[in-house]
């Protein structure tokens, strides 16, 4: 029995999808750079309204805060050093859990360490800065790696890896954040290979991050190197029928 690295948990979709013929969806197109922050933006300014409202209703409205100058961290001194951390979480993995005690502590030591308030609301802040920040570092990988643009199928596991993430990587990062880097760069190639991304260039027809992100948690942690070896022998094949290529052009009369 073939075993797919992402064949196991799309078999039931499969098999509805059969039976029941392929479902219409819309084809949408790929929003531009410009586009995506324009929607960011937005999303700050309304929650930025919603967070003084909260305030206001808690009686909390601190004068600095009523005269309009408000927390921001990207204007603060604490900006390089919290997105710096969050670059390496995010190699780790690219989904931001709101409830992770671990960037809640590292928040309120950065705003304590630059004399900033810690106040509730601006750990708020924080968390809402740095879910923005992700959702845009996951569209920068998405475009990156779903291209006909460069020979991104072609790439060796070292190669991609550092096509995908050398930008993140500030400050040194750990021997263990590596290896769970290079697990997510497996787990996104296996994945675009699989849904034949390479080939269309494009993923008008899912929501790419929700459905990596269920196929990745699926994913059996004790069977990486398998995992490996399969993926180096796609590459391999597609380097192989890309030579074949080259080849055939150069020989024809």
């Amino acid at each position: 029995m073939s075993q797919d690295l992402f064949a196991s948990q799309e078999s039931n979709q499969h098999q509805e999808i059969q039976n029941d013929g392929e479902i219409p969806l819309p084809v949408l197109e790929r929003p531009t750079n410009s586009d995506i922050m324009r929607e960011i933006r937005s999303i700050r300014q309304q929650q930025e309204r919603i967070l003084l409202l909260l305030e206001k209703s808690a009686g909390n409205v601190n004068p600095a805060v009523a005269a309009g100058h408000t927390f921001q961290v990207e204007s603060s001194s604490m900006k390089k050093p919290f997105v710096a951390y969050l670059k390496g979480k995010f190699m780790s993995f690219p989904w931001l859990n709101e409830e992770d005690p671990e960037v809640k502590h590292r928040a309120t030591r950065m705003l304590k360490s630059n004399g900033i308030s810690t106040e509730t609301t601006n750990i708020m802040r924080c968390y809402s800065y740095a879910s923005l920040l992700y959702t845009n570092w996951r569209n920068q990988i998405r475009i990156k790696l779903i291209t006909t643009d460069k020979a991104v199928e072609q790439m060796y596991l070292d190669a991609l890896q550092d096509y995908l993430f050398a930008s993140f990587r500030m400050g040194g990062v750990g021997a263990n954040t590596m290896l769970e880097n290079k697990r997510l760069t497996i787990a996104l190639r296996a994945f675009t290979d699989k849904h034949s991304l390479f080939k269309t260039g494009q993923t008008s027809k899912m929501d790419f991050w929700k459905s990596f992100q269920k196929a990745f948690l699926a994913l059996d942690s004790a069977k990486w190197t398998f995992y490996e070896e399969k993926e180096i022998k796609k590459i391999e094949k597609a380097n192989k029928t890309n030579e074949d290529y080259i080849v055939l052009i150069l020989l024809k009369p």
